[in-house]
């Protein structure tokens, strides 16, 4: 064997690799955390300010867990929260579970967390009182 024989082997050698690689690449998903990523990074200044009122106005969102559900304890001295609580999983944004706020009489809401897949997740909980905005992040393992 040459030594032409062996550059025309190595050479096709690698362009199999780099075809290879270039495959498994192109097969591999490449997701953002979340699809309008842009548009919450402009909104990132609105959950500091909702995170300063939660500490300026000496409220508190108490987050309590069992088993199988969480519990929403929301201040409703001042009336009842509206907003949304997210439950958002880092690793893959088809699993996030959005819920409407719906307190009861006690500023309570349960959710019930057996239908989400194991793993990590961001709880989000965004709501308004009184006209004032507020915004708390919990990372969670179910």
């Amino acid at each position: 064997m040459n030594w032409g024989t062996r550059i025309s082997i190595v050479f096709i050698l690698f362009t199999l690799l780099i075809l290879t690689m270039v495959f498994k690449a192109s097969q591999h998903s490449v997701d953002l955390v979340v699809p309008n990523y842009y548009e919450q990074e402009l909104k990132y200044d609105q959950h500091q300010e909702g995170m300063q009122n939660l500490i300026k106005n000496e409220k508190e969102l108490f987050i309590n867990h069992s088993e199988t559900t969480y519990e929403f304890a929301f201040d409703i001295a001042h009336g009842n929260p509206e907003g949304k609580i997210l439950f958002f999983k880092p690793d893959n944004s088809n699993l996030d579970k959005e819920f409407e706020i719906s307190v009861n009489s006690e500023g309570k809401q349960t959710i019930d967390t057996q239908s989400l897949v194991r793993g990590t997740y961001v709880i989000k909980v965004q709501w308004e009182t009184s006209g004032k905005k507020f915004y708390k992040e919990q990372r969670i393992s179910i």
